[in-house]
């Protein structure tokens, strides 16, 4: 199987997923169903940048429209003071500045990067969150913080004047197509014109309620 064909499988994989879920964010499957959570738990900004991805593979504007389904519900998650918000909102929000230079996008990337930032603890120099164990108040971290810090960076490399790693769509000589029949472009994607419905402003703090399995407080 060559290159393209395996990019047209991933592109109707994504398309097929969207159908499926409807409002959901795909968690996880079972028994070959899709598991979805309603928040995002701690996977939903993978399923966002797996969208972005598909809009810079394609050049179809219609993957970068979908992420509009899910990105307001996950903004609510932005002051969540839970160490994965690197998981939920770099691949999202980020992502989708960097590809759109849209500053909604931008502002809600840099008050998750701040909810995060706000979990260093001083002495230890450990990004953990706060966890209830015997009546007692600690912090809890783990390995995987590694993977969220692209948060951090981010807009620490921004404010350097770093910016020359925004994505770019291939530019193979023949572009893979999607099921649809577009093939990707080999200049920018277009700025995506859309705009997310209002959120609420509320903002859910989970604490150590995170949907992630297996790493419960």
């Amino acid at each position: 199987m060559n290159p393209d064909e395996i990019a047209e499988l991933v592109v109707a994989k994504v398309e097929r997923t969207a159908e499926k879920v409807g409002s959901g964010f795909p968690h996880l499957t079972e028994n070959g169903r899709w598991r979805t959570t309603r928040d995002g738990g701690w996977t939903g900004g993978f399923w966002i940048g797996i969208l972005w991805l598909t809009h810079l593979m394609t050049g179809d504007k219609k993957f970068a429209d979908l992420t509009c389904r899910w990105l307001p519900r996950l903004e609510q998650r932005k002051s969540d003071r839970m160490f994965d918000l690197g998981f939920l909102f770099y691949p999202s929000f980020v992502l989708g500045y960097r590809i759109t230079g849209d500053e909604y996008l931008k502002r809600v990337s840099l008050e998750a990067a701040e909810t995060m930032a706000d979990l260093s603890h001083g002495r230890s120099g450990f990004i953990c969150q706060e966890v209830q164990a015997d009546g007692r108040r600690l912090g809890r971290t783990c390995i995987d913080v590694m993977m969220d810090l692209a948060l951090l960076w981010w807009p620490t490399l921004k404010q350097a004047g770093r910016s020359s790693t925004t994505p770019r769509p291939c530019t193979r000589s023949e572009p893979p197509r999607s099921s649809s029949g577009r093939t990707c472009r080999k200049s920018r994607p277009p700025t995506s014109t859309w705009r997310p419905e209002k959120s609420s402003g509320r903002s859910r703090s989970t604490g150590t309620a995170t949907t992630r399995a297996g790493r419960g407080g």
